[in-house]
């Protein structure tokens, strides 16, 4: 029991300060996209850059969790976990050159810059201008 509440202090006291929501948003991606290479400076980059602009903060339940969903399989059947890591995952990837790259699962993947659509309306991976 001593264990158990000591790995949950440590899983919210992890994820209070934006400094640990960019680990939280880093662990996350690299969960669900662990059969890529990530580039790690590119992968710190963007969970620094979506944490700010998602505004990403975990809920209570979802803080709690944390340590053992992102480092075991346990939890990947809760909702309110696998849902936030999705979403996070596949920004990473519109935000990458994987897609660019003809989604080449052998080659290293790197960040290229926050991917939303209502700014830059140019920035769609699956876009082709061959003529």
């Amino acid at each position: 029991m001593g264990a158990a509440l000591a790995a949950v202090l440590v899983g919210w006291r992890f994820t209070e300060s934006t400094a640990s929501q960019t680990n939280v948003v880093a662990d996350l991606v690299k969960k669900k996209l662990s059969y890529l290479e990530l580039e790690p400076e590119g992968l710190r980059q963007f969970a620094s850059d979506y944490a700010i602009a998602m505004s990403f903060r975990y809920e209570l339940k979802q803080r709690l969790a944390h340590p053992v969903y992102a480092l075991t399989p346990l939890l990947d059947f809760m909702w309110s976990m696998e849902e936030p890591a999705t979403r996070a995952a596949l920004t990473y990837l519109m935000s990458s050159d994987f897609f660019f790259n003809g989604a080449d699962e052998a080659r290293l993947v790197y960040y290229v810059g926050l991917y939303d659509p209502s700014l830059v309306t140019c920035s769609n991976p699956f876009a082709k201008f061959d003529l």
